[in-house]
């Protein structure tokens, strides 16, 4: 494996980890870059993808509503799309959905929605059997239909509203829809959306997992960090400590505690990648062959 070095004094922010691949994004002086590091090729560096697309229309109001980069896995390869929202001038929505070919953005998809509820930037959205689910108002999603270019917005279950990190969609690739996961006070429930209603997977209560670790919960919420695909596993916050929660396997392990002192919220991104990892065939380097050469001559001599 190995190290990311950056530049210290540019920030540097993980957006997400497929196959394999970290996303990032920094910010410096000149502007925003986005780029792709492989964990398993280091000595590559990292592939800076070019600049998005800005439409230009004289109908669009200035700045985005909403703007996403995602992942979409291509058998053992990684695609990107960029959805951008933008209010027009009679309160609808544009919505452009660019993929990412031999280093151009091309658009895929546009299309018009017709007041839907305002997208929470804040949220994850996910991209699921190709449909983009985004949260949106109080207790929408927006879903993006890619393959039939439409759209449709659904209600989360009966009741259920967006709070501070209580809900999570994540990604279904073992079935048709979209799966949610919701935590109030120590009961965590699972639905799927199967394209016609939720359907109710999975209950969950907590507080005996927290007694069994010797974990006194006090005051402080549990709150939502981070969640992987198909529901199987789930990060959970609370108080100065960050857990694991294997769902399928109905365990959890305390992963993380914050030094006295450290207040910032700190974001999960799992490594996800393809197991076992297929690394690439080393170069045939002259130099570097000299030098390894010269490494096991020092090593025999001692």
């Amino acid at each position: 494996m190995g190290t990311y070095q950056r530049v210290p004094s540019v920030p540097t922010y993980i957006l997400g980890c497929r196959n394999g691949n970290i996303l990032i994004r920094q910010h410096d002086e000149i502007g925003t870059t986005f780029a792709v590091h492989k964990v398993v090729c280091p000595e590559r560096g990292m592939d800076i993808l070019p600049p998005f697309p800005r439409p230009q229309s004289p109908y669009l109001f200035d700045g985005t509503a909403y703007s996403r980069i995602m992942s979409k896995e291509e058998g053992d390869a990684l695609s990107y799309l960029y959805v951008l929202m933008h209010q027009t001038t009679d309160g609808k929505y544009r919505v452009y959905i660019y993929i990412l070919k031999h280093g151009i953005w091309r658009m895929n998809h546009s299309l018009i929605i017709q007041e839907p509820p305002r997208p929470w930037s804040v949220l994850k959205s996910v991209l699921s059997n190709n449909k983009i689910y985004v949260p949106a108002g109080w207790s929408n999603i927006i879903v993006l239909d890619m393959a039939a270019s439409s759209f449709s917005i659904i209600e989360l279950p009966e009741g259920m509203e967006y709070g501070e990190r209580n809900t999570i969609l994540s990604q279904a690739n073992d079935v048709v829809g979209v799966y949610l996961i919701h935590v109030k006070k120590f009961q965590l429930r699972i639905w799927l959306h199967d394209g016609y209603t939720w359907l109710l997977t999975d209950t969950i209560l907590l507080r005996e997992m927290f007694a069994d670790l010797s974990v006194s919960d006090g005051n402080a919420s549990l709150l939502i960090n981070q969640a992987g695909d198909n529901a199987e596993f789930v990060f959970l916050d609370m108080g100065r400590c960050t857990f694991l929660l294997d769902i399928k396997r109905r365990t959890m392990h305390k992963v993380y505690e914050k030094e006295d002192g450290d207040k910032f919220f700190c974001e999960i991104h799992p490594l996800m990648m393809i197991w076992p990892p297929v690394f690439p065939a080393l170069k045939d380097d002259p130099t570097r062959n000299a030098m390894l050469r010269l490494k096991i001559k020092d090593m025999e001599a001692h």
